[in-house]
């Protein structure tokens, strides 16, 4: 039987959902898809992966740097070794012309790379990755003249903090603190300091290891960070002497989990300009010289780690003989590049010198 469109349901039946109760439902049906949302992107914000690092030429990253109090005058800068450039860089910070005490510093880096940021040269151990972010805030004790507290926002902000627990714990007791100029001339006595260093950087990783905190391409890039600065140091001291059995370290020659680490291929130069220098070559830093080198590199490297360290070689000659020397060295070691990026970028930088 068809219904009687008179009749309205029961006002008192269970089913009857009143048109008033209806509309004051929706707003906080909206309201809580928004607090989801809002969730979300908070969880996304928090555990967020940091990239897997790569070579980017040609990319800038950003830190933007918060000084208090503001209303003082700070000096800030960073510094950075750049790896295919094989420099020190110093980048002044550029001060908010709007609000005090925001400064930007651009670091123009071209892969995955450690830098120090100073206030009122007091240092600060970052870590960058091409084409990304991070901010930095920081409080200043204008009576110490030190920084009192440092927080970090952004991809890295883990590994920036890793960084400061480091420095706090360790001090100048890491490896990187000393340079080949302090090193000892008893070979026995230097290799025991080193490497007690070294063991107690690898145990401070490890303690901090979490994969939550630390990405796992960070942990291997710190690893070797350590490792082949100590075998660099032992190396370079030794050149001269003949070291003593098992004083040497023996590390990888070959290893693409290190194209990142500015002291591989500190490494790499000394070991193989080692092997020239016992040839009777070391002094052959012309074309030919070159070519002898990326020769003898490409019979023990393989895949990035010979891409990165030739190409180094071959900017640092561009800056040492120009470009007509170099586009001569270009032709004969053209055909032991693989990867055509790191063709092009010195391609670029032979015809930017050529304007």
């Amino acid at each position: 039987m068809a219904e009687d469109p008179s009749i309205k349901p029961d006002a008192r039946s269970p089913f009857a959902v009143p048109e008033q109760s209806t509309n004051s439902i929706i707003p906080w049906v909206i309201v809580f898809m928004m607090s989801i949302y809002v969730i979300g992107l908070s969880y996304y914000a928090t555990h967020r992966t940091v990239p897997e690092p790569a070579f980017a030429f040609y990319n800038t990253t950003q830190v933007n740097v918060r000084v208090y109090p503001s209303e003082m005058d700070h000096s800030v800068y960073g510094i950075f070794h750049n790896i295919i450039e094989s420099s020190r860089k110093t980048l002044e910070a550029q001060p908010d012309s709007l609000e005090e005490g925001q400064f930007v510093v651009n670091f123009e880096v071209n892969s995955p790379r450690p830098a120090e940021l100073y206030l009122n040269d007091n240092p600060i151990s970052i870590f960058l990755i091409p084409d990304s972010n991070l901010s930095v805030s920081l409080f200043y004790d204008s009576l110490s003249q030190e920084i009192d507290s440092v927080s970090f926002q952004g991809f890295t902000e883990g590994i920036c903090n890793y960084y400061r627990e480091k420095n706090t714990s360790l001090g100048r007791s890491q490896v990187r603190a000393f340079q080949t100029s302090m090193a000892s001339p008893d070979l026995l006595q230097q290799a025991r300091f080193f490497d007690s260093l070294a063991r107690n950087e690898l145990s401070f990783l490890l303690i901090r290891s979490d994969p939550n905190r630390l990405p796992s391409w960070f942990i291997d890039f710190e690893k070797n960070e350590i490792l082949y600065q100590k075998a660099y140091l032992k190396l370079f001291t030794a050149k001269n002497q003949e070291p003593y059995p098992g004083y040497l370290d023996e590390v990888m020659l070959s290893n693409e989990g290190a194209v990142f680490s500015y002291y591989y291929y500190l490494f790499l130069d000394t070991y193989f300009n080692k092997i020239l220098a016992d040839q009777g070559q070391a002094l052959a830093t012309g074309v030919a010289g070159r070519v002898n080198l990326l020769n003898t590199a490409a019979k023990e490297l393989v895949g990035e780690s010979f891409e990165v360290y030739a190409t180094r070689v071959v900017f640092q000659f561009l800056n040492q003989n120009g470009v007509a020397e170099t586009k001569r060295l270009m032709e004969q070691v053209r055909p032991l590049f693989d990867a055509r990026k790191y063709l092009r970028f010195l391609a670029r930088e032979i015809e930017k010198r050529e304007q």
